[in-house]
C-alpha cells in the first residue's frame, strides 16, 4: 500500500453525504540527495516541488479542518493504472505507425511522414480513450482510499519563570 498523509483543507456535504477535500503535497527525493547540485533531475524537481494536490473523497466520520488523514492506493492498482496511461498510448503508437507503413503504401502514400503521423495519432486517440476510462465513475477502484485519522499530537511548551 502507498500511503500519504494529507490535511482536510474543506469539508462538503452533497446529497447527505459528506464530502473532505484532502490536500497532499508533491514530493521529492533529490532535497535529501548528495548530488543534487551536479544534478539535471534536481533541477526539474526543484520546479515541481511545494505543488499542492487535492482529492475529494466520501467519508462518513466527523473531522475537523486541519486535521492529517492517512490515504493510500494499493500497489497493483496503481501499477495497473500506470500501465495503461504509459504503455498502451507508446504502443498505439508503434501499431500506427506499423499499419501506416503497410497500408498507406497503397494509397501512393509512401512518405514516412505519414507514418509517424498515423503513430502520433493513434497513440493520442489512445491517451484520450485512457483518460476516459480512468475518469469514469465505475472506476473508483483506481482512486485513493481514506485509511484513517490522523490524531493530533499534544504540542508539550516549556515555560520559563524568570
Amino acid at each position: 500500500m502507498v500511503e500519504e498523509i494529507g490535511i482536510v483543507v474543506r469539508i462538503d456535504i452533497e446529497q447527505g453525504i459528506q464530502y473532505l477535500w484532502i490536500e497532499t503535497e508533491v514530493k521529492t527525493t533529490c532535497s535529501s540527495c548528495q548530488a543534487q547540485k551536479n544534478c539535471g533531475t534536481s533541477v526539474v524537481a526543484k520546479a515541481f516541488t511545494n505543488k499542492k494536490q487535492q482529492l475529494k473523497l466520501a467519508y462518513a466520520q466527523t473531522v475537523e479542518l486541519g486535521q492529517k488523514i492517512k490515504i493510500g492506493i494499493p500497489e497493483e492498482r496503481l501499477l495497473s493504472a500506470s500501465l495503461l496511461v504509459y504503455l498502451l498510448p507508446i504502443f498505439a503508437l508503434m501499431s500506427g505507425s506499423v499499419l501506416a507503413s503497410l497500408v498507406l503504401p497503397m494509397f501512393a502514400l509512401d512518405s514516412e511522414l505519414w507514418q509517424v503521423l498515423a503513430g502520433f495519432t493513434l497513440a493520442f486517440i489512445a491517451f484520450l480513450g485512457v483518460k476516459n476510462y480512468l475518469n469514469g465513475a465505475n472506476q473508483q477502484h483506481f482512486c485513493p482510499q481514506l485509511l484513517g485519522l490522523i490524531e493530533p499530537q499534544p504540542q508539550l511548551i516549556d515555560v520559563k519563570q524568570i
